[in-house]
């Protein structure tokens, strides 16, 4: 009996070790799931903080561009209105010198001829001289404004190209991130789930082992005990009388019987323990490999969903951005044409400059070349007022261009406000779908363990009842065998 309590309570003590190991276990395997899941928010939260400062640098950058752009359109103005009033002083010096000269045809009119002749020559050569310093100075004002819109564009183009640049690198280094933190988030939770899977099964067999050890040498030793039992009862059986043996040998048959029904009795009950303990074991890894199934699965559902969600967003940038490309190209046509009909207007004038001083210098009574020269510049005149209304048209134009580029660019700031917004809310979907399915494979997991346990006390509970079915019958063979 003191054997027996002994081996029963050293059982008692295995088992008891064994659940605490296990709930060592649980215990580190919970810290280690909250650790990981603190580092993938940590991660998440820098991924997120980089891409909104890259987005700040991108739009510092086109709002750098834009201020640069609207400070050398401004300065071109200027300069134009510069040449402009240059261009109106000398050709009001030219018309001054032209009235001079045609006073000075009157006077010759009148008798005052050679002096007369003398005056206008040199009207003329002063008029012909203003002529030619107002057309270089317009020569070399229209290579300046040339240049300057040159220059203009070039840098406009640069910095445009430059923000187009650096926010695409900014993009594209924020989805790069993004990614490599999910990717290692995913990873480290799948090594730590599997780690966690390794364990407990490391954990379940070593239970199981220790428990078949502890029922084997509890078999052993009592099958040694009985076997001790029997032993004597049988010397004690030969020394009796003669007349007692059949009655002994039937009381000790009885009790072998009782010994073995005892004996089969506790393998019954060791079984069904055994039994009980693998039925747990397997319910739970049941429960584990469906719950694995279900995140697998909203980890796919989570991934469909962000990406939905970056193709949309795609979708919005590229629509705006083809509307701010159709605009560009609208204001630039329109910057071209006004471009060309100053081009045309300048030659022009440049032609009635020179039919001009042509005119002027012809003889007063070469009436044919005159004449000739009168029509060319009223056919030049009327040319420039033509071109000047196609360029007040085509400058108009240009504007409407320019405020439509302009309403484009913010329709594409809008937009990507909105695409933003779509993959922001991917993401929450995402984590939404995430989250249910852990909830979900918990619960999966938690019930699968209570069944598990209430499967096993229902085990538990029969198992003492054999066991104690067997003592009975052990004490009655004892007492038998006495």
């Amino acid at each position: 009996a003191a054997k027996k309590e002994a081996a029963t309570k050293e059982a008692a003590a295995k088992k008891e070790a064994a659940a605490r190991e296990a709930a060592d276990q649980k215990a580190a395997e919970a810290a280690k799931k909250e650790a990981a899941a603190r580092e993938a928010a940590a991660k998440k939260d820098a991924a997120a903080r980089q891409a909104a400062e890259r987005r700040a640098a991108a739009a510092s950058a086109k709002e750098v561009a834009a201020r640069e752009a609207a400070e050398q359109k401004a300065a071109e103005a200027a300069k134009k209105e510069a040449a402009a009033k240059e261009a109106a002083a000398a050709k009001e010096a030219a018309a001054k010198e032209a009235a001079e000269a045609t006073a000075a045809r009157e006077a010759a009119k009148k008798g005052l001829a050679v002096a007369a002749k003398k005056e206008a020559a040199a009207a003329k050569e002063v008029a012909a001289a203003v002529n030619e310093e107002a057309a270089k100075a317009a020569a070399e004002q229209k290579a300046a404004e040339a240049a300057a819109k040159e220059a203009a564009a070039k840098e406009a183009a640069a910095a445009k190209e430059k923000a187009a640049n650096e926010a695409a690198a900014a993009k594209e280094a924020a989805a790069k991130e993004k990614a490599d933190a999910k990717e290692a988030a995913a990873k480290e939770a799948a090594e730590q789930k599997a780690a966690e899977a390794a364990k407990k099964e490391a954990a379940a067999k070593e239970a199981v082992a220790k428990k078949e050890a502890a029922a084997r040498e509890a078999a052993q030793q009592k099958a040694a005990e009985a076997a001790q039992k029997e032993a004597a009862a049988k010397e004690v059986a030969a020394k009796k009388e003669a007349a007692a043996k059949a009655a002994a040998d039937a009381k000790a048959a009885e009790a072998a019987a009782l010994a073995s029904k005892a004996a089969e009795t506790r393998e019954a009950a060791a079984k069904l323990t055994e039994e009980s303990e693998q039925e747990s074991a397997r319910t739970v890894a049941a429960a584990e490999n469906e719950a694995a199934i279900v995140l697998q699965t909203a980890r796919q559902e989570a991934t469909r969903l962000t990406e939905e969600a970056k193709a949309k967003a795609l979708a919005i940038e590229r629509e705006a951005e083809a509307r701010v490309n159709t605009a560009a190209d609208e204001f630039s046509k329109a910057e071209r044409l006004s471009a060309g009909i100053t081009a045309e207007i300048r030659t022009r004038e440049d032609a009635q400059a020179k039919t001009q001083a042509e005119f002027d210098r012809t003889f007063i009574l070469n009436f044919g070349k005159r004449g000739e020269l009168d029509k060319e510049l009223k056919r030049l005149k009327g040319e420039i007022k033509q071109l000047q209304k196609s360029l007040e048209k085509a400058s108009k134009a240009e504007d409407t261009a320019r405020a439509a580029l302009d309403k484009e660019r913010e329709y594409a700031t809008k937009q990507q406000a909105a695409a933003d917004n779509v993959i922001d809310a991917g993401r929450v979907s995402s984590n939404k779908v995430l989250l249910a399915s852990q909830n979900a494979a918990d619960k999966k997991i938690t019930q699968a363990k209570k069944a598990a346990a209430s499967a096993a006390k229902a085990s538990a509970t029969k198992a003492k009842a054999l066991l104690k079915d067997a003592e009975q019958l052990q004490r009655k063979a004892d007492s038998l065998a006495a």
